[in-house]
């Protein structure tokens, strides 16, 4: 069941809760009219820090890259 799918990157400079799915629910499909779905969705980067994990994978921050982010933030 699906029709075309499209591949998207998106920037954002602030994103609350679910932000990206909401904004592409409120647009609808030029054919059907339906909203629109965000099928898969990953987070690459916060701020200037690039996050190099595979998907399930989790590491613990580096002192430098903490400061850099407590930094970025500020």
């Amino acid at each position: 069941m699906g029709g075309a799918k499209t591949k998207l990157n998106v920037v954002i400079d602030e994103g609350k809760n679910r932000h990206i799915r909401r904004l592409f629910g409120a647009l609808k499909d030029p054919k059907f009219g339906t909203p629109l779905k965000v099928l898969e969705l990953s987070r690459i980067s916060i701020g200037s820090f690039k996050l190099n994990l595979e998907i399930g994978q989790w590491r613990y921050l580096t002192l430098p890259e903490e400061k850099m982010l407590i930094k970025n933030f500020d």
